[in-house]
């Protein structure tokens, strides 16, 4: 954990070896860091400092300092890359076994809402519905009742994390290349498009576009939410294009495939090449505003407070977190 101001370590806890490594983004709320660690979630006080309690050591002998853990709740099955979701008194992580719902007080599970197979996917809410990508398809589950309220089925995996906009609809990629909008009440499909050959992450949604990363044509693709029609592309500069639905096999060394993270008139996000970039997204034209090197091609922007702070990660090698203040227009 880092202090944002001052990129000072505020507490550490360290895991060994990559079968015991975190995999997925850790979620805040209310003063507390949920987290994935080994095969369990980990609830961390995201300010130690009080005193109140002192940092501890689990049976991994992970360890660190400063850091206080406040509960663990075992998961069973296998996480791929989903990240926690915190809404209201529950925190919900899925697994290749389904969705788990936990406690946020106590850490106890009180229900596993089950899927098709593993998903790479984090969950997302709207009102009163949880949606998520599984192996066969987006499932859709009502929150009162735990049960599931309906399952758009596609041939490939889903591992794009979805997104709802306030009109009630869910936007989510699957690995034929497509994107599609359903209707977040009763999952019809409202429209597809296909960007590429690949998808596996979250459409960023802002300033009237459903804007995803394309991982063999790299780039950035803006399409109309109401009717999935393209409005622009942006290409990674200097990088060879490459059609959609042929060269499958071929990751481009440029290849836009993490996270971005959409503002009114402005995307962040990483590329393969090393490079992160900073671009206006009005419909009328697409101009580059800034492209900034990093250490490591595996990293994401995640934004807030007019700021933002890149996760660079590398097997084997320890990367410091690069924190960065996006100047006003």
């Amino acid at each position: 954990m880092l202090d944002a101001k001052t990129g000072e370590c505020v507490w550490e806890y360290r895991v060994g070896g990559r079968e015991h490594g975190v995999v997925s983004t850790p979620a805040y709320a209310d003063g507390v860091v949920y987290a994935q660690v080994h095969d369990a979630l980990y609830a961390f006080d995201a300010d130690p400092r009080d005193g109140k309690d002192e940092g501890i050591a689990d049976e991994f002998g992970a360890h660190g300092t400063g850091y206080d853990v406040l509960w663990t709740a075992p998961i069973k099955g296998r996480v791929y890359t989903s990240s926690p979701k915190v809404h209201g008194d529950h925190v919900y992580l899925a697994d290749d076994a389904g969705v788990h719902v936990i406690e946020r007080a106590s850490g106890k599970e009180v229900a596993l809402l089950p899927t098709s197979g593993g998903i790479w996917s984090t969950v997302a809410i709207h009102q009163d519905r949880l949606f998520v990508g599984g192996a066969k398809g987006l499932h859709c589950f009502d929150l009162a009742t735990r049960k599931e309220a309906w399952v758009v089925a596609t041939e490939a995996r889903v591992a794009s994390s979805p997104a709802v906009d306030t009109d009630g609809r869910v936007f989510f990629g699957c690995d034929d290349g497509k994107v599609r909008a359903v209707s977040a009440s009763d999952g019809r499909e409202l429209w597809s498009a296909t960007t590429g050959t690949k998808f596996n992450q979250t459409p960023a949604l802002a300033d009237g576009l459903v804007m995803v990363g394309s991982f063999d044509r790299a780039g950035v693709v803006a399409l109309d939410p109401a009717t999935g029609a393209e409005l622009w592309f942006y290409a990674v500069p200097d990088v060879p294009q490459v059609t959609p639905g042929k060269d499958s096999k071929r990751t481009p060394r440029a290849s836009v495939r993490g996270t971005m993270v959409a503002t009114k008139d402005r995307l962040v996000f990483t590329s393969m090449n090393g490079f992160l970039y900073v671009i206006r997204t009005d419909r009328a034209a697409v101009a580059e505003r800034l492209r900034y090197r990093f250490e490591g091609g595996d990293g994401a922007p995640a934004g807030g407070g007019g700021g933002g702070c890149l996760r660079a990660r590398r097997e084997g090698r320890k990367r410091p977190a690069e924190v960065f203040r996006l100047a006003p227009r």
